[in-house]
């Protein structure tokens, strides 16, 4: 919801209202758990060929239906991340002018983990100097979170990664230890 109401806000400098039942032009947003509106609708989200259905962990569809005579837009999925991804994959379109009135769309990633790999040092630097200084601030982790954290996540799911390896190949074994840990585990909550 915060994605979708940051989006729609950053297009048109209004605020989104959120309501609960359908009316035209509505975009309804959820899972068949999170939404019992979802919930009674016909989407092929869970077929008997495996423990999500066809859309897996974060597949998701988009599909323009009638509820309650009104047309509305549903973004639906079995997990809140393929929602997510949903909504970014509804964004683009609505950026670029794509036509948003009869939409039928269903994404399901064939390869579970989508990665980042970086060639971060624990010293600030990156690997053979390919990318300037490290984007990880491993000096004031996990006392401050730099809000680059939360738009590096955002930016990384709108186009569906969804991980990241912090270190290079020749990583540091200091990167195992329990201060370091926790430096992850701030990181990993943010993302």
């Amino acid at each position: 919801v915060a994605e979708l109401q940051t989006g729609i806000a950053g297009m048109t400098a209004r605020n989104v209202p959120i309501t609960s039942g359908p009316m035209d032009g509505a975009l309804v947003i959820g899972t068949p758990r999170s939404s019992p509106l979802i919930g009674q609708l016909d989407l092929p989200l869970r077929w008997n060929d495996g423990p999500w259905g066809p859309l897996w962990h974060d597949g998701y569809l988009i599909r323009t239906v009638e509820v309650d005579g009104s047309r509305v837009t549903v973004i639906a999925a079995n997990e809140d991340v393929g929602v997510l991804y949903g909504v970014f994959a509804w964004l683009r379109p609505a950026q670029t002018g794509g036509d948003l009135t009869e939409l039928d769309v269903t994404s399901t990633p064939s390869i579970g983990l989508r990665l980042l790999d970086h060639w971060d040092n624990l010293d600030g630097s990156v690997e053979g100097g390919y990318a300037g200084a490290s984007l990880w601030d491993w000096w004031h982790l996990p006392e401050y979170l730099d809000p680059r954290y939360v738009d590096y996540a955002r930016a990384n799911a709108s186009i569906g990664i969804n991980g990241a390896v912090l270190n290079n190949v020749n990583a540091q074994a200091e990167i195992l230890t329990a201060p370091y840990i926790e430096k992850v585990a701030a990181l990993a909550s943010v993302f």
